[in-house]
């Protein structure tokens, strides 16, 4: 973004923020612009003592809760979206440890270790069809009870509304009620955690579909040459036709890996565990069987069984819905973003959990906002560089690489090279999150020098 718009992307994100004092958004705009370009500091070295604690009293205020502070970037994530005809919504959960942060009060376990303490975020994101973060459309925060450790054997007891599965409906309802009725398809993209039957039967517009992976030894009734088969899923769709194979891209023991996959697909219908009683209506989905071809003895084999709500689908569709199964990673990139990646935001030191979870919020939205430029370069790459950098950072690193620099992914391989990157590779092809926040900070910092040299000069040789 050019120096105005990368002020007026915080401007735009936070203007619409739900605050008892107008002030309030100026001063979160201007925290989140600190914070980008010195996320390798703490909060109060990288906002400085007035922002500090202008931040600390807005996080802290009774009125203030996350919905609060995420209030317009769920607009402007819902206006971006809205310019498109299909998005995909992968939502997730991460926990945040804190367990070394013994003054903090209200925080609960997030382990199995009695020691452990922190908090839960389950986030819900929307990408365009091609990956690209559009922002964050849903997110639920919360602190396990205490009362409740070391009891998950009752947890099957509970109803869907007392567990934290409800997080799934939660997210999924976040989309019903944000995003536009207009947008042709709205795909909500889950791992196994969300295969919950409650889940699966609850109530959607009628663009909004959902894409999970199962896990759960459910009965299916699914038709194989000419034949109705009932039994359990795991069992019955190693005998459906492979229809495609495909290679796809996935993430697996650190590395960036191409994989071959075997895709097999069937309308079916998935019925009710035993617990909904016999008035609980089956299911009609769609299951999608993919596992992968010619794999290596030292390594887990992939192999999913996917749940879509969409019926009838064509062979094209069915080897679409593994792409967007794929695209579920990026919610993990941003939790990744969030707290090792470029913000550390498990270093973060409030009084309580409900100030830091506030924090958190507003820290998600500048995660989004790293994440987005980080794809932008690779998914637009013949965009003006002036999207990105401004005309000063661009003499910059013209000087610094000893390249012209027109495009978006110049500008993006150029910071990456500030940071550290060696080059694209068939392996690592563009920068990852660290190296670009590693570089964009040298750049802000060479970015200050550069113009404090130029005003020098022209002081010192002005006629």
């Amino acid at each position: 973004m050019k120096s105005v718009v990368r002020n007026k992307w915080a401007k735009e994100e936070f203007k619409n923020a739900k605050v008892w004092d107008k002030r309030c958004i100026k001063s979160l705009t201007k925290m989140a612009l600190a914070i980008e370009t010195n996320q390798v500091l703490s909060f109060s070295a990288a906002c400085g003592e007035t922002l500090r604690q202008s931040g600390s009293r807005i996080f802290s205020k009774n009125k203030m809760g996350i919905e609060n502070i995420l209030a317009g970037h769920y607009q402007q994530t819902a206006k971006r979206a809205a310019c498109e005809e299909i998005v995909i919504c992968p939502q997730d959960t991460t926990s945040t440890n804190y367990s070394g942060h013994k003054a903090t009060t209200g925080l609960g376990p997030i382990s199995s270790s009695r020691g452990s303490r922190g908090t839960h975020m389950h986030t819900t994101m929307v990408l365009r069809e091609d990956g690209l973060p559009l922002g964050i459309i849903g997110q639920q925060q919360w602190v396990r009870d205490e009362k409740r450790y070391g009891k998950k054997q009752n947890r099957k007891k509970l109803k869907t509304d007392d567990k934290e599965s409800h997080k799934w409906i939660d997210g999924l309802e976040s989309v019903n009620e944000r995003l536009s009725k207009k947008i042709k398809e709205i795909w909500v993209v889950s791992d196994r955690e969300s295969d919950v039957y409650d889940y699966m039967k609850s109530k959607r517009n009628r663009n909004i579909h959902i894409l999970l992976r199962a896990v759960q030894a459910r009965n299916i009734e699914v038709e194989i040459e000419g034949q109705k088969q009932r039994s359990k899923i795991a069992e019955l769709v190693n005998k459906l036709p492979v229809i495609s194979t495909k290679e796809i891209e996935l993430e697996r023991e650190n590395r960036t890996e191409r994989i071959s996959i075997a895709i097999s697909y069937s309308n079916i219908k998935l019925y009710p565990p035993e617990s909904k009683g016999k008035s609980a209506e089956p299911l009609n989905m769609t299951v999608i069987y993919a596992c992968e071809i010619g794999f290596g003895s030292k390594k887990e084999k992939v192999e999913w069984i996917l749940l879509c709500d969409m019926q009838d689908l064509t062979s094209e569709k069915a080897v679409k819905m593994l792409y967007y199964y794929t695209q579920r990673w990026k919610v993990e990139r941003f939790h990744f973003t969030l707290k090792t990646g470029a913000y550390n935001v498990e270093k973060l030191q409030f009084d309580d959990a409900r100030t830091l979870m506030n924090a958190l919020a507003f820290y998600s939205i500048i995660a989004w906002h790293t994440l987005w430029l980080t794809y932008y370069g690779r998914l637009n790459p013949e965009a003006k560089s002036n999207e990105v950098i401004d005309a000063t950072e661009q003499e910059v690193l013209e000087a610094y690489t000893g390249k012209k620099i027109t495009t978006v992914l110049q500008a993006v391989m150029s910071i990456g090279i500030l940071g550290g990157f060696l080059g694209g590779s068939k392996r690592y092809p563009y920068p990852g999150i660290k190296v670009m926040w590693t570089g964009l900070v040298k750049l802000i910092a060479m970015k200050e020098g550069w113009l404090l040299a130029k005003s020098h000069y022209l002081k010192k040789y002005a006629t």
